[in-house]
This record gives structure tokens, C-alpha cells and sequence, in this order.
């Protein structure tokens, strides 16, 4: 009987200490968690501004700003970042992409196809120009005609919006790399009936070595 009155004098003392230590705590701010939201509207597989959860493939969306956040400027390299898809970079300036088990042959910018008949990708974009880049996993024969078993890389430009500003991007790196990327929007009317005017620039100079 002593044993049991002591575990309860015991957890007694403990529930006094945590109700002080809850009733100090009351006065302290609330704590918020937020989280970005990924985009979810996409008409790269059918054509229509559909949510993601609503389209009948598997999409993948990579947008600006995570782009930005992996401080990511060629297209390529970005696409690394996205999944389902495999970036082999077998020459300096020569790549190709898989996915599912095949070479995607499809690539297009703001939904019109490029020619891309041998799979082999030259160069890589600048990812300033892009607001976004979508893949599409699996055959797309609705939009793009012959359906590739792999799937379709879409890649969105950046569109002129409703008010004036514009910002500088300059960045450095080792091996003598440099960035400058301009971006500048205007808005033609006061009343908004003109569309906005739009103007971006990158210049770069990174330094490539042959393999």
C-alpha cells in the first residue's frame, strides 16, 4: 500500500509540473507551418488547362521557382530534377532522355512540336525563359501525333503580366563562369486593354571542356 501511495503522490507532482509548464507556454506566439503548393493545371497531355489530379496520365511539373531554389540555369540539368525521366549526357554538348525504358522523341515549347527525330538533344535552354517545364510519361499520340512509348517534354515560356517591374540576375562562379539574366515587363495602357509587353535577356559565359 505504501509503494502504491508513493506512484501516485508521484504522478501527482508530475501532472502539476506539466500543467505549469503548459499554462507558461500559453503566452508564447503560435507557430505556423507553411508549404509551397506544386502547380496542379496543366494542358501538356490533352490540350486542356486541366488539374493534374483530374488528367488521364502521369505528369511531372517543374516550375520556376524551384528551378531557382536549385539555382539550375540549363534545361538539361533541369530535367534531372524532374521524375521518370534520365538525362545521359554522353557528349560535351550531346544528350539524350529516357523514360520508360525509351528515348523521348517528343519535345515542345508552348505545346508546338520540335523536330527531334533522333532522340539526340543539342545544347540545352536557358531555364530563364521558362515559367515552367512539364513531362509527360507515356504515349501523347492526342497532341503530338505519333505516340512515343516514352513520353513528352513541354517546355513553357514565360508570359508578359498586367503590371510594370523587372528584375537582374547576375551570378558568378569558379572556372571564370558568368551570368547575367534580365528581365523586364511593361504594360502598355493605364486601363489594361493593351496586352503587356514583355522583354528578357540572358547572356552567360561558363566555360565547357571536351570529353
Amino acid at each position: 500500500m505504501n509503494r502504491f501511495f508513493a506512484l501516485s503522490a508521484c504522478a501527482l507532482a508530475a501532472s502539476a509540473l506539466l500543467g505549469e509548464a503548459v499554462a507558461q507556454d500559453a503566452g508564447l506566439e503560435a507557430i505556423v507551418v507553411t508549404a509551397k503548393r506544386s502547380a496542379r493545371v496543366s494542358s501538356g497531355a490533352t490540350g486542356l488547362p486541366l488539374d493534374v489530379k483530374n488528367t488521364p496520365q502521369s505528369i511531372s511539373i517543374l516550375d520556376a521557382q524551384t528551378i531557382s531554389d536549385f539555382g539550375v540555369t540549363g534545361s538539361n540539368d533541369a530535367l534531372r530534377l524532374t521524375t521518370g525521366i534520365n538525362v545521359e549526357q554522353y557528349e560535351t554538348n550531346r544528350a539524350v532522355f529516357n523514360s520508360r525504358g525509351f528515348e523521348v522523341q517528343s519535345t515542345q515549347i508552348d505545346g508546338l512540336g520540335v523536330i527531334n527525330s533522333w532522340g539526340t538533344v543539342v545544347g540545352q535552354a536557358d531555364t530563364y525563359l521558362f515559367d515552367r517545364i512539364e513531362l509527360i510519361r507515356g504515349a501523347n499520340g492526342l497532341l503530338t501525333g505519333v505516340g512515343n512509348a516514352s513520353g513528352t517534354i513541354n517546355y513553357v515560356r514565360k508570359r508578359p503580366l498586367n503590371r510594370d517591374g523587372g528584375e537582374v540576375q547576375l551570378s558568378a562562379g569558379s572556372y571564370n563562369a558568368k551570368r547575367v539574366a534580365v528581365d523586364y515587363n511593361k504594360v502598355l495602357t493605364q486601363d489594361g486593354s493593351w496586352p503587356a509587353a514583355s522583354w528578357r535577356c540572358t547572356r552567360t559565359r561558363t566555360p565547357t571542356s571536351a570529353t
